[in-house]
């Protein structure tokens, strides 16, 4: 049985309902669509790094005012090809439409 399952089922037995959990993933699916359709499939990046999503998305508890916390993952030594890797992923979330991370 999976985390939704549980909910429904907790639902159910206790006649309660709590739409703002399902929502919320729901967001989540909806923003990592819209990643997906800026990084798609293809080898954007140097073998030596990963995009790492996390914060809400991660969780997957978004909601309409939700951010993209992200990093840029290096396996090894920085280089300047690593800065223009950020730049373009910075580029592709503002593409996509969605919020950019915080200062802080």
């Amino acid at each position: 049985m999976g985390f939704f399952d549980s909910i429904e089922d907790f639902e159910s037995k206790n006649h309660k309902s709590w739409t703002n959990i399902f929502d919320a993933a729901k967001l989540t699916i909806d923003n990592l669509d819209k990643i997906c359709e800026q990084f798609g499939r293809t080898k954007l990046f140097s073998s030596d790094v990963d995009l790492v999503i996390f914060g809400s998305i991660a969780r997957g508890e978004c909601t309409t005012g939700s951010d993209v916390d992200w990093t840029l993952l290096v396996d090894g030594q920085a280089n300047p090809e690593h800065r223009s890797t950020a730049h373009l992923i910075e580029e592709r979330i503002i593409q996509s439409r969605l919020a950019q991370p915080g200062a802080t």
